[in-house]
């Protein structure tokens, strides 16, 4: 096998472990078994072409600115399932149209983020009859983020390649094949789960390292009375033993850790402005994923 062929395989190798130590998360997401069927079909039908050539495959190891990120964040996060329903309906040119990155709104200069914003919501609005995964309430969301980005801006204090198989090689068309499904379960995770997003991201990335460490404990942080994500919460991890294990919330309110051994811990939130949250009787054990979601209350 082509070593970047074998490279791609392996990636796609990566996210079949992620689906597998996610599963309980993802599974939630409507639309996510059917891309997982279609990545599960796909990957026999790859390891059945690998035998029958007799290949060899390595085994894988184990304030405005804020404002803007938070308006891509949410048009991006609907506008990413909004294409995997359109690509499970055939629109193909629909999904192609809604299958920007996160980037798309928050690298561009404010006056375009505010286009592209206003072009993604209405196209989500104008196809909304099929587009099931999107809800009313979901538009006026974006539109509300919209409305309150324009506002900021318009406001006087603003200062703010693979070569393809030939012949009877036919593992290329192959893995192009797998890089839909494998693409389709990228954008749920980015949409449902911004926590995870980052870990997809590595292990579904052609070339990177083999190793996995897996994830030993997520917790979500939200405001109690909004629902809003909490970014730089302070999450200190302790077992009474060992020197606490210290980590901060992302801006989207995920906090994760790949690095605690096994035991019995104390988990301690700390946010300026809100009540002190604690955790008692935390368990890590080997092979299962602690999933916390913690609502914290304004002093």
């Amino acid at each position: 096998m082509k070593d970047i062929f074998q490279k791609r395989y392996q990636a796609d190798q990566r996210v079949v472990q992620f689906c597998f130590d996610h599963n309980g998360v993802l599974i939630l997401i409507t639309e996510y078994a059917a891309e997982k069927l279609n990545l599960d079909n796909e990957m026999a039908a790859i390891a059945q072409v690998i035998i029958n050539q007799g290949l060899n495959i390595l085994p894988i190891a184990g304030d405005k600115m804020v404002d803007k990120d938070t308006l891509a964040f949410i048009v991006n996060k609907y506008a990413l399932r909004a294409a995997v329903k359109a690509h499970q309906l055939g629109k193909f040119a629909l999904e192609a149209a809604l299958s920007k990155p996160l980037t798309y709104i928050s690298r561009a200069e404010d006056l375009e983020a505010i286009t592209r914003a206003k072009a993604q919501i209405k196209l989500m609005n104008d196809n909304i009859g099929i587009l099931s995964n999107i809800l009313p309430a979901n538009i006026i969301e974006m539109n509300t983020e919209l409305t309150d980005f324009n506002d900021i801006v318009n406001s006087p204090k603003q200062a703010i390649q693979v070569k393809k198989a030939t012949g009877t090689d036919q593992i290329g068309p192959l893995l192009d094949e797998i890089d839909i499904p494998n693409h389709n379960i990228g954008k749920l995770v980015h949409s449902y789960h911004p926590e995870l997003a980052d870990e997809f991201d590595q292990v579904s990335k052609v070339g990177a390292a083999g190793g996995i460490h897996h994830i030993r404990i997520i917790v979500i942080y939200t405001d109690l009375i909004t629902g809003v994500h909490l970014p730089k919460v302070e999450g200190s991890l302790s077992n009474g033993v060992d020197p606490a294990i210290v980590k901060f919330s992302t801006k989207t309110g995920g906090l994760r850790d790949k690095d605690v051994p096994n035991g019995n811990y104390t988990l301690t939130s700390t946010l300026p402005g809100y009540q002190v949250d604690v955790q008692p009787n935390i368990g890590i054990e080997t092979d299962h994923i602690v999933y916390l979601e913690i609502k914290l209350k304004k002093i």
